[in-house]
């Protein structure tokens, strides 16, 4: 089996070390997965593991990730390419601060730092020396933010988790498809089940490392599949709980309307259009009579 048959079209083969990597991070996961008692991980956790795990998940394994310029890094957002949206951004920033009597920003996973090195210029530029707060899991990328807010000697505290209570304003740039989420369905009997991942055979490990070995290092299948199994209780819970909520706000939505008033304020809007059309179209008879006389 080749790459092509488990990677998109398109993208390069894996050298040597990111295959050496790939490896790493299948064996880190069966090995937590095995860890369980059901075999069976949580999406949400597999995500956070995928992406975070120490050393080994993708904003977590030291390799640079944004970039401006190609070949560098893996993608680029708007903040990488130009300082021009950081300090567009900022006006509306310092609204949300003044309106909040706030000087505080804090922004959800900051990447390289880009955003911020834009933002905080462009706040002092218009009179706000903000508290910046920066909520980074990743310990390779804080580092990269330091380094590179260091010469702005500003106020900028890293966090590791969300502040107990908090006013000012919150940046969050692309960053939602990197917070690991639950996952369920309904199955055909009107169950809730978890979405998650289990390996794809009993002994998953040692079979992908055999299958790595056996291609001559070329890409094996992933040995894991996706799964589901009942939902736990408190999932159960919240999910009914929001439905609930869902099913109050629409009814709410919908309680308390005078359907008389709802007609009588419909004619008048439409008696309005017909008035405005006609004022439209007295103008236009005008201003043909007034080029008439002009030709």
């Amino acid at each position: 089996m080749n790459n092509a048959s488990i990677v998109p079209a398109g993208l390069p083969a894996l050298d040597a070390a990111a295959d050496q990597h790939r490896l790493a991070v299948e064996q880190y996961l069966l090995e937590q997965i095995h860890a369980t008692e059901t075999g069976f991980m949580p999406f949400e956790q597999w995500m956070d593991l995928a992406l975070y795990a120490p050393g080994l998940g993708y904003y977590a394994a030291g390799s640079v990730k944004f970039g401006g310029d190609l070949p560098v890094g893996d993608f680029a957002t708007a903040p990488e390419l130009t300082p021009v949206f950081g300090q567009v951004l900022a006006r509306q920033v310092a609204q949300v601060l003044q309106a909040s009597n706030s000087a505080t920003v804090l922004e959800f996973g900051a990447g390289s730092g880009a955003l911020a090195a834009a933002v905080i210029p462009a706040l002092r530029g218009l009179g706000i020396e903000p508290q910046y707060q920066i909520l980074e899991v990743s310990a390779d990328l804080r580092m990269r933010q330091q380094a590179r807010l260091a010469p702005l000697d500003a106020n900028v505290q890293w966090l590791s988790a969300l502040p107990e209570a908090f006013s000012g304003c919150v940046l969050a740039n692309e960053v939602l498809d990197a917070m690991p989420a639950t996952l369920f369905r309904w199955n055909e009997n009107g169950e809730l089940m978890e979405i998650g991942v289990r390996p794809t055979v009993a002994d998953a490990a040692q079979e992908g490392a055999a299958a790595h070995v056996a291609t001559g290092g070329a890409a094996a299948p992933a040995p894991f599949q996706v799964s589901q199994q009942a939902a736990p209780t408190a999932l159960r819970q919240a999910t009914a709980e929001a439905v609930a909520a869902e099913a109050n706000t629409r009814r709410s939505s919908v309680e308390g309307v005078n359907l008389d008033q709802e007609l009588i304020s419909l004619t008048t809007y439409q008696q309005a259009f017909n008035a405005s059309a006609r004022l439209i179209q007295a103008t236009r008879d005008m201003y043909d009579i007034l080029m008439g006389m002009m030709g």
